[in-house]
């Protein structure tokens, strides 16, 4: 049983793109936790935990699970739980989301620096969600996740696959190019035909508005080929930074020492 730890699987409609299994893949070995929303509907973290509690009471007890993906935050939610801050303020979500990045990253440095210290600073999302409920609670969001729900799997050890540097860009370059060659452009055309996607939460996905303003003729395809390439490498060295701060995770150059490092945990 193959378990996704991956935001945009969750989206109907976004395939190609987000790497998501195939239908004959699907065929071999059991998936869970993809296509779970329609392009335009919003998930969450909790979102997330509470389709996981589903998966696990539907999957044969005894059976081998591996839970895959490179969204950090669900990783650790499911093996920390997740903060018991409130909801935010859907208003002043719509406030900061008008703000520049820079204006919400000296924002969220002056009301809590803690919090900085380990977070994305290049995700205006989460950016927006600590400075949310820091600014409605008067308690800094650093504080609010020291505060958890028992955790789905607590101490559960992983592999983080971390190929040397050189190597995973020729990877990422083969990947994109291949993607492009199996229809991608083609699926964010029918992504783009659903009024009111762009501004959606599954338009975040890597690359996806890349390639439709490729479509509205604001880069050629060597451009976007080249934009989707470098934000990848760049995601992936966030995704490095992050997994090296995680306990119980180990960096493994190949899929042999990973699985090594598996069978004895």
């Amino acid at each position: 049983m193959i378990c996704s730890a991956d935001a945009f699987q969750v989206y109907r409609q976004l395939d190609i793109g987000t790497g998501k299994p195939t239908s004959g893949e699907q065929a071999v070995v059991p998936h869970y936790l993809i296509n779970l929303r329609d392009p335009l509907e919003s998930f969450s973290v909790a979102d997330y935990l509470h389709e996981a509690v589903q998966a696990l009471m539907v999957i044969p007890p005894g059976r081998p699970q591996i839970w895959v993906g490179g969204t950090g935050l669900y990783i650790r939610a499911l093996r920390e739980g997740l903060t018991l801050a409130p909801e935010s303020d859907p208003v002043l979500v719509e406030q900061l989301s008008a703000l520049p990045l820079a204006s919400l990253q000296e924002q969220i440095r002056q009301l809590d620096p803690a919090w900085c210290a380990s977070a994305d600073l290049q995700n205006p999302r989460r950016i927006i969600r600590a400075l949310a409920v820091t600014k409605v609670t008067g308690k800094p969001f650093s504080v609010w996740q020291q505060e958890r729900s028992k955790p789905l799997m607590p101490q559960v050890n992983g592999v983080f696959l971390l190929p040397e540097r050189e190597l995973n860009r020729t990877l990422i370059a083969t990947r994109v190019n291949r993607m492009w060659d199996d229809g991608w452009p083609d699926e964010v055309r029918g992504l783009l035909a659903i009024a009111g996607w762009r501004e959606s939460q599954s338009a975040k996905a890597l690359g996806y508005l890349l390639i439709a303003d490729y479509l509205d003729g604001k880069l050629d395809k060597a451009e976007c080929l080249e934009k989707i390439i470098t934000l990848t490498g760049q995601y992936a060295k966030r995704q490095e930074t992050w997994f090296k701060a995680e306990p119980g995770f180990e960096l493994c150059s190949n899929a042999g020492v990973a699985l090594q490092f598996l069978r004895q945990s």
